[in-house]
């Protein structure tokens, strides 16, 4: 990872806080993508190898504009990214590729978890006298949410319904904290599902930005 190191060193000299690698190149880009990807990809499968290919190339060119804060990017470089694309694509480890990539420019670490074990952890973790406390842990840190919209939308639990999810937007929409996501729906089915309140604030929040392709696991 000194590579990385060094190419941030040099682009982020006298400008602690921002969030763009202002001069990095393609080439160096396209290092550090392998090096990231491959480390990511090996935690799962020792024998697995990172590789660019015409599935992922156009999302990691739009990343590759989203960091360096180009307006050849495709969307508003204020927000947050949600990768949409089908089951076994690669979203999530092209997301935490890109989680690495700010969060080593930010000196941020990201915690992830995915839509269905939100849902889990209200049900294990509910406090009657801070119902809120399953949510304000993820309130305001950095945050990549996996599978959006493959949650159960609300959860019953000692008799009050709740919408973790619908909770979880609000409360970083409000807090205009950064978020990273990977969905397999759009964002016209979310806001079916979710509702058109949510649908919006997912829209303020997030770029969509679609991987094509078909499943890479086999």
């Amino acid at each position: 990872m000194e590579l990385i190191g060094n190419i941030i060193g040099k682009n982020s000299q006298n400008k602690p806080q921002t969030r763009f690698f202002n001069q990095i190149s393609w080439a160096e880009y396209k290092t550090i993508v392998n090096i990231i990807g491959n480390n990511i990809v090996k935690k799962n499968n020792p024998t697995a190898q990172f590789i660019i290919d015409d599935n992922n190339k156009d999302v990691l060119n739009q990343f590759y504009y989203y960091i360096t804060g180009s307006n050849e990017f495709k969307g508003n470089l204020h927000k947050g990214i949600m990768l949409v694309g089908g089951f076994g694509g690669g979203k999530t480890t092209l997301i935490r590729l890109l989680s690495e990539l700010y969060g080593r420019l930010n000196n941020r670490v990201f915690t992830f978890i995915s839509a269905i074990e939100l849902t889990e952890i209200i049900k294990q973790e509910y406090d009657e006298d801070n119902p809120q406390k399953h949510i304000s842990y993820y309130e305001k840190r950095p945050l990549i949410i996996d599978e959006v919209g493959k949650e159960n939308k609300s959860v019953m639990v000692y008799g009050t319904l709740h919408e973790p999810m619908k909770d979880l937007i609000t409360m970083r929409y409000n807090n205009n904290a950064f978020t990273l996501g990977t969905t397999n729906y759009s964002l016209k089915t979310l806001t079916s599902g979710y509702g058109e309140y949510l649908g919006e604030r997912l829209l303020e929040m997030f770029n969509f930005i679609e991987l094509k392709g078909v499943s890479r696991r086999k």
